[in-house]
């Protein structure tokens, strides 16, 4: 597998606070029944309902991290410092998920997102417009020239980032349109 100890940190960080969101509802809800209540809590009175009240919400949060850790890897492997793993992230994972150019568009532009991850979906944008025509590219870099400046680290260089990055020099501070164009151009000369 791909992940490091690095990578698994990262991705408890993101799932943390949602974890702690379904707890501190299932705790809510038990306090909210045993003050229904009004006597004190004796297990043996427990219903299965109220059993089902309290762990609805952790059920509820096992089920959205089963929906969304596959994406939340490929991500959290999009953002590794390493090149070579962002590569194989991006080839063998990131460009079949994400499906459509408005996702690729959306998570290029997200200024929440890390910034390596807005850089492979800058490049991905780049591949979905290289196959599209002249107008659909030309509405896509409009709405991309709102994104805030991409600051991708990167450790060593891959395909995609050696363009762009060259090891032992400052990173260069990139816009979103900047990467497009560069990778579409280069989607046309080796073509």
């Amino acid at each position: 597998m791909l992940l490091g100890p690095d990578d698994i940190v990262e991705l408890g960080i993101n799932y943390l606070p949602s974890f702690l969101i379904a707890i501190l509802f299932c705790i809510g809800t038990w306090l909210v029944l045993t003050r229904v209540r009004r006597h004190p809590l004796n297990f043996k009175q427990w219903s299965l309902v109220d059993i089902c009240l309290v762990t609805t919400p952790a059920i509820a949060w096992i089920i959205y991290f089963g929906l969304t850790l596959n994406s939340a890897v490929t991500l959290t492997l999009l953002d590794s410092e390493s090149a070579g793993v962002a590569e194989i992230a991006y080839e063998e994972r990131f460009k079949r998920e994400v499906k459509t150019l408005d996702e690729a568009v959306r998570l290029a532009v997200n200024k929440h997102r890390a910034p390596n991850v807005r850089f492979y979906a800058a490049c991905l944008v780049a591949e979905r417009l290289f196959i599209s025509d002249e107008l659909v590219v030309t509405d896509t870099l409009k709405r991309v020239d709102v994104a805030p400046m991409i600051d991708a680290q990167v450790l060593g260089g891959n395909r995609l980032t050696a363009r762009f990055y060259a090891q032992g020099r400052a990173q260069p501070h990139l816009t979103v349109r900047q990467v497009i164009e560069q990778r579409l151009l280069d989607l046309r000369t080796f073509e």
